[in-house]
Formats: C-alpha cells, structure tokens, sequence
C-alpha cells in the first residue's frame, strides 16, 4: 500500500514539473474521446457527455478559484492539483464536440467565421489563458461552450428548429450563466468583484455576437446536417422504398476536380438534385432546393426555383428528397439544401454542358 502511494505521489511530481507538456495533453485526451464516442447529436449518450463536460467545466473553475474557503478539507488539499487538467479535459471535449456537431451541419464557406471561433477556442485556449485574467478567460470560455450546446439542444427536445428555438436557446443559457455567477459571487465574492464587469461586458458581448451570426445565417442550422447528395440524370424510388439514381461514369481522376463537376446534358433531358439530409427522431420540418445560376456578366448567383421538401427525421442515413428541373442552360449552377428562413445545410455545385446524346451512367441505391 505504502508502495502504491509513494508511485502515485511520483506520478503527481513528474505531471506536475512537466505541467505545460500535460494540459496541452488532457485537452487532446477530451478531442480524442469525442471522435471515438460522439456519433448523432440526439443521442441520449452524446448529450449525457456533453452536459458532463459542462458540469465538469463549471465545477473546476468554481473550485480553481475557491481555494480559500476550502484548504481546510483534507480532499481538497489532496486532489486540487489535479484541477487545471481536468478542466483542460472539459474544454477539449466541450469544444471538440462542439466542432464535430456544428462541421457536420455546416457548409464550410458560409459558417467559416463560426467555426473558426470555436476551432481557435479549441486549439489556443492555452495560449490566450495566460495574456488575461484567468477567471475572466475561464468564463468566456465557459459561455460560449454553454451557449453553443443550449442552441443545439433545444431544437433536439423541441423537434423543430426555427427563429424561437434559438431565442429559448439563448435566454436559456443567460439563466444558467447567471445562476453561476451568483454562486460564484457568493463563494468567491472578492476575486469575483475585480473581474465582475469584464465577465459581464463579454458575456453580452458573446450574446451579442451570437444572434448576429444567426441572423445572418453564419451559424449553421444544427441539428441538421446533409450526410450525402448529388446531381444525377435520373431518380426512382423502387417499391422497397430505396431511391436509385443515375450518375455520369466518371474517369478516377475527375475527384481532382470534384468543386464543379460537369454534367452532359442531352436534349430534353431532366436534370435531378438529390440530397439526404440527417434530422433526429420525430423531427418534421420543410427545407428547400434553391437552384441557382452564376450570371456572368452581373458576376452574380440568380435563383430559378426554390423547390419545398417536407422532411421527416430518425433514419442515420438521412431523409432523402429531390427536385429536378427541365429547362436549364448551359453554365455554372449551385442548388443550395436550406432552410425556410435560409440556414444552409449543403450545397451542390456543378456545370451544365450540353451533349447531344446522353451520356453513359451507372446506378446507385439509396
């Protein structure tokens, strides 16, 4: 036993003088478990992890900070050094899961400047908690994790997603960061009060910044995320239910080039958009194809056809729909998968050009 202790005490020495290769460690240990573990958003397993790294995160901060009316506790003594890595854990996996939720329901140019705020959050919290206060960082960080899962969840035990979800998401996260600053100011009310109007000017500053995102539809429309589609010269759905459609022959290069892909269109010929679109179980929502042509002359996107789906949620793959269009020309075109307010789900890029016989395809099931 004596052995034991004395091997764990080294353990705790050695982490300890190599502290700044550790953290960065335990926040890679959080990003880690979440690939291996994080698989739907509305699962009942991803969401008990995700509000565990919450908890988790709140607690090691309150604890961190609350070294006064503590020390006096034997356990505290003991462990409190363990703290800083914990809460390194908390944040790699709030924020890795965060990243991997909100990349799969985004398309990657229009949410760009969202997800590089949580990636950077993710990746240089190290770097930025040492240049401000460390309360105030903990907080910041702490927010906006806390504002990022309330705006997904509540869709998720809604079943809808629209403009008042994401307002009951965002006064839902103001009650919870006010309930814990009170208990801090409670615990901690010295170190609280020298840092209490910087925590408030970001924390409105983060609210603020975040219904700006959403209402210029930067945030993506989580829990929605497109799992696959495509532009095809034809698509049937068979009685058992599978979607087959038809797709050019490709050479094994042409991935290379992949952004606009050409389609050869034959005279006459329907033009089809498939898309199948992940949305939790007993979710029903309407979204949309919006097909669009680039206008040359005007370097400007012009929309044809805005094109309704009803969508019906739970199946892995996706619920599955399309649209199809007859007269369209030759030139670049885009149908964009989104929702009725215009979050972008996905979209789906290519070039017509125009063949006079049609040309060789293959099947795919879906």
């Amino acid at each position: 036993m004596k052995g034991t202790k004395e091997t764990w005490l080294h353990i705790q020495i050695f982490i300890d003088k190599h502290q700044k290769v550790f953290l960065p460690l335990f926040l890679l240990l959080g990003f880690i478990v979440d690939s291996f573990t994080l698989t739907r958003v509305d699962r009942v397993f991803d969401n008990i992890l995700l509000s565990f790294y919450i908890i988790l995160a709140a607690t090691t901060i309150f604890f961190t900070h609350s070294k006064e009316k503590f020390y006096c506790y034997e356990f505290y003594i003991k462990y409190n050094k363990w703290l800083p890595y914990l809460m390194q854990y908390a944040f790699g996996g709030l924020f890795s899961g965060l990243v991997i939720f909100y990349t799969k329901s985004a398309t990657i140019i229009t949410s760009l400047p969202f997800l590089i705020i949580l990636i950077t959050l993710l990746v240089g919290n190290e770097f930025f908690n040492k240049k401000w206060p460390k309360i105030t960082f903990q907080i910041m960080m702490f927010y906006v994790a806390l504002l990022s899962y309330c705006i997904l969840v509540v869709p998720i035990i809604l079943n809808t997603i629209n403009l008042w979800t994401f307002v009951l998401g965002t006064i839902l996260s103001l009650v919870l960061i006010y309930i814990y600053l009170i208990i801090l100011n409670k615990y901690i009310p010295k170190l609280f009060k020298t840092q209490k109007q910087s925590i408030k000017k970001i924390i409105l500053s983060i609210f603020v910044l975040f219904n700006i995102m959403y209402f210029t539809n930067i945030i993506p429309p989580i829990p929605l995320s497109l799992k696959d589609g495509g532009i095809y010269h034809s698509v049937v759905r068979s009685t058992t239910g599978e979607y087959i459609v038809k797709d050019e022959v490709r050479p094994i290069y042409s991935f290379i080039r992949s952004f606009n892909p050409k389609f050869h269109k034959a005279p006459g010929e329907t033009i089809y958009a498939f898309s199948s679109v992940f949305a939790p179980a007993k979710f029903n929502k309407t979204i949309y194809h919006e097909w669009s042509y680039y206008n040359i002359p005007t370097k400007k996107w012009i929309r044809t056809d805005r094109v309704p789906i009803q969508l019906t949620g739970g199946r892995d793959d996706g619920f599955r729909g399309y649209s199809f269009k007859n007269s369209i020309y030759e030139g670049l075109w885009r149908v964009t998968i989104e929702t009725e307010r215009g979050q972008k789900i996905g979209r789906l890029n290519f070039e017509v050009e125009n063949s006079k016989v049609t040309p060789e395809t293959e099947s795919k099931i879906y």
